[in-house]
Parts: C-alpha cells; sequence; structure tokens
C-alpha cells in the first residue's frame, strides 16, 4: 500500500492500467486537480472510474432507508457524519466536464437512487 497525496500522486508517469476513487473524490478539495494526476499515471488505454453519492437524492432514495435500518445507532451516526461531507462531493455531471477538459475519452455514467459511478479511458 501507498499512501500519498492525490495532488501530486507520488508514481511515474504511464505505469497503472487502471487508476480508482471509491467515494474518495468528494474529500479530495479541489478534485478537478487530481483528475489530471490519474490521467498522468494511467497508460494509454487506461481506465480511471470515480464513485461518489449525491446528497438529497441519496437520502431520499430507498438505499438509504434500507442502509440505516441494518445499522447500529453508532454506525447511524457514523453514516450521518459521512452524508454531511457528501454535500462537498461533485455531481456526477461535474466530474464528467472535467473528464472531458483533462482528455478522458469514452466516458461512461452509471447513476441510480443518488448514487454515481463516473468512468473514463485515456
Amino acid at each position: 500500500m501507498v499512501v500519498g497525496d492525490a495532488l501530486n500522486m507520488p508514481f511515474k508517469s504511464c505505469v497503472f492500467d487502471a487508476v480508482e476513487s471509491w467515494f474518495g473524490i468528494g474529500n479530495i478539495v479541489g478534485f478537478s486537480k487530481a483528475v489530471p494526476q490519474a490521467y498522468r499515471v494511467l497508460r494509454p488505454g487506461g481506465s480511471f472510474a470515480v464513485s461518489g453519492a449525491w446528497g438529497k437524492a441519496f437520502f431520499d432514495s430507498s438505499v438509504f432507508g434500507k442502509v440505516m435500518e441494518s445499522l447500529t445507532l453508532e454506525e447511524r451516526g457514523e453514516l450521518i457524519d459521512f452524508l454531511r461531507r457528501m454535500e462537498l462531493m461533485p455531481r456526477a455531471e461535474e466530474v464528467v466536464s472535467v473528464f472531458r477538459c483533462v482528455g478522458f475519452r469514452n466516458i461512461e455514467v452509471y447513476e441510480e437512487e443518488g448514487l454515481y459511478v463516473v468512468a473514463g479511458r485515456k
């Protein structure tokens, strides 16, 4: 495991076939500056995928209710804290726009009940 800065990845260029960020993109201040770093470390044809959830749509979804029912009170509190941070998470459309500006192609978006995955190829 390597711990590093998403805005200045400690890797050489063109070394990975895939880069993923699962619910992490909203925790990166200036996420749009991290996307070029992912592009840089990908080999030609490599894939970058990010997932996120967007605020009210997720709170109002049936998924949220089912998740909350299955948790202890402590776990519910932790989830609510996480969801408050989701307000900082970019919408899927914002991620797509940044992907395009950086040069990703074949961009695909999957959305369901307030959750999304955006993926693109170098």
